[in-house]
């Protein structure tokens, strides 16, 4: 019997705990006790710390109605980094084509809600309790993303804006705008017994939006928890000048950039009749 010696001395620390770990998947699936079956659906949950880029500066927002005219000054920071979190539906083959529907969301300064779907293709490495599957994949979201430029908590009954009185419990001034991304990526998944799984996936979100977002006010009421849009305030009664003073004809931030997460998953298996 002949055994492999490597000497760590030799190889970069990076390379180091990489064949560590490749050794250690080995170790856990070589053997092939188990029959895979050959399809699945399953329900996942997902977590990532997002990071979004936007244009900083200086932002002049006015508002202008009939009562007057509003000016307001924003500092815009270069990135914004925020906890998304994603539950999605997958069905498929274990080994081969397969899908999954999801919802991603995030809350904070940056707030986003896109339905998505995926397509990829399960290439898997069968172990005797235990399964490794590589998954590539491309997926596409669709949704809105919305910036707080201002928010007022209420401390009375009323919030004064624009000139005008209004009874709520919040209100937010955001630029708002219909966002679609598309998500090329890689999901590396552990399966344990068929039944749960771990999984990391590592992809880049390409922002295909173009068009430049609205800028409204949501108010949260006090007999109602969802925040309302007010009609009677315009997008079109506002001017936002960039931080070069021009008018600014793009969206503030993009959902362009590096995306990984961590999963888990509950499985139900089937195989064909």
């Amino acid at each position: 019997m002949y055994y492999l010696k490597i000497d760590p001395m030799k190889l970069s620390c990076f390379r180091f705990r990489l064949f560590v770990a490749f050794i250690f998947l080995i170790s856990l699936t070589n053997s092939y006790g188990q029959s895979l079956a050959e399809k699945y659906f399953n329900l996942k949950f997902s977590y990532n710390p997002l990071t979004i880029n936007a244009i900083d500066g200086i932002y002049n927002v006015t508002y202008t109605n009939d009562k007057g005219v509003y000016p307001s000054l924003y500092e815009i920071v270069p990135s914004y980094k925020l906890n998304q979190y994603n539950i999605g539906l997958g069905f498929g083959k274990f080994k081969g084509l397969n899908h999954t529907v999801f919802f991603e969301f995030l809350k904070g300064k940056i707030e986003k809600g896109q339905f998505g779907y995926s397509i990829g293709y399960n290439f898997a490495l069968e172990g005797d309790k235990n399964d490794f599957f590589v998954r590539p994949g491309v997926g596409f979201m669709y949704g809105n993303t919305s910036l707080t430029f201002e928010e007022f908590n209420n401390s009375n009954r009323f919030i004064n804006l624009y000139g005008e009185k209004y009874e709520a419990k919040k209100a937010k001034i955001m630029q708002t705008y219909t966002s679609s991304v598309l998500r090329p990526s890689v999901t590396f998944t552990y399966l344990i017994k068929q039944i749960f799984g771990i999984s990391v996936e590592l992809g880049y979100n390409v922002d295909l939006s173009k068009k430049l977002g609205k800028y409204e006010v949501y108010f949260e009421e006090f007999s109602d928890a969802d925040p309302k849009l007010v009609n009677n305030i315009s997008n079109k009664n506002y001017m936002v000048l960039n931080p070069e003073g021009t008018l600014a004809k793009e969206n503030i931030y993009n959902l362009t950039g590096f995306y990984w997460s961590i999963g888990i998953s509950s499985y139900k298996s089937f195989d064909y009749d």
